[in-house]
């Protein structure tokens, strides 16, 4: 029985072992990543979303002051904090929706942006801030 028990325990630590030595992906920080004290406003097409963990990603394409076409990658909150929200990302963010998105703009000055404000065509002011930026004190002008 102890060389069972022996064995069993041998296996756990060498698959602790093994997945130990994976590289692991980490949920950074928005505040550590973005420019918080920064605004931008987007308004562009959606070209591609990504559903998933732990942030809802969108690539957003836009033109410059100049005319020339950009793509920005959007992070907002998880698909499933969206849906709490009572916001269906499957039916709003939508490749070929054109949106305006306010957001915080990246440290690095990079075209990446975390959103914390969806505005729909229609003019609905949707809240698709990370649960971060819930906590936040946001100026009055802006959406929840």
């Amino acid at each position: 029985m102890f060389r069972v028990h022996m064995k069993a325990m041998l296996g756990v630590a060498a698959l602790l072992g093994v997945c130990g030595s994976m590289p692991a992906t980490a949920h950074h920080s928005v505040a550590g990543t973005y420019d918080m004290e920064g605004r931008v406003e987007l308004s562009g097409t959606i070209a591609h979303v990504e559903l998933r963990n732990p942030h809802l990603r969108i690539e957003l394409t836009t033109r410059t002051e100049s005319g020339e076409e950009a793509t920005w990658l959007v992070e907002m909150a998880a698909p499933n904090a969206l849906v709490q929200r009572g916001i269906d990302p499957r039916e709003v963010i939508v490749v070929g929706r054109q949106v305006t998105i306010e957001a915080w703009p990246a440290k690095d000055g990079t075209q990446r942006a975390s959103a914390h404000t969806l505005v729909a065509s229609d003019g609905a002011r949707l809240d698709v801030t990370d649960t971060f930026g819930r906590f936040m004190v946001l100026d009055t002008n802006d959406a929840r």
